[in-house]
């Protein structure tokens, strides 16, 4: 074991993890590691064990059974299938809720024309006109441009998620 650097670095552990794991200061390790001192033997069979779990780990993530994998990615298939349909069901109700906002967004601007024309006509300024003009504008109630405008870039943002969900799936079957 002449590389201590490469021996850490092949195992993903920083020179604190690697000292603690050995029973040792990190500013003594580094001196072994840059060839200062030398490890002792204790420290040595350490690593030694060290090196041989993570060889072992090695050889069972190598060994995972393919149908163990077959069985991961059908699991990881259906997660993302279920998320689309999901996505279709939100982008579907969201785009009913669009369509009748914007509906009574129309009928409003007619109410709106409506009560306009009844106030500046002289001859529609009193009587059943104020009445009609007064009924117009109960009924026109909250401005939905607000909650229009929230559901629209819902709505995009389903359908960019939707994308990114066929990507997943693509990528999950081609496996």
């Amino acid at each position: 074991m002449e590389n201590f650097s490469d021996i850490r670095k092949l195992l993903r552990l920083t020179q604190e993890e690697m000292a603690v794991f050995l029973g040792i200061s990190r500013s003594h390790y580094s001196m072994y590691e840059s060839g200062q001192r030398t490890l002792p033997l204790e420290a040595m069979q350490h690593m030694a064990e060290i090196i041989a779990s993570a060889k072992a780990f090695e050889a069972r993530s190598k060994s995972v059974n393919s149908a163990e994998v077959k069985r991961m990615h059908a699991s990881k298939e259906r997660e993302i299938n279920r998320l689309l349909h999901e996505n279709e069901y939100q982008q579907a109700l969201i785009s009913r809720k669009i369509a009748s906002l914007s509906e009574v967004e129309k009928v409003s601007a007619v109410r709106l024309h409506i009560s306009d024309f009844l106030k500046n006509e002289r001859r529609y300024s009193h009587g059943p006109a104020k009445a009609i003009t007064a009924k117009i504008i109960k009924l026109q109630g909250e401005d939905k441009t607000e909650e229009l405008v929230k559901l629209e870039i819902r709505f995009e943002l389903l359908r960019e998620e939707q994308k990114i969900l066929e990507a997943k799936l693509e990528d999950t079957t081609s496996i």
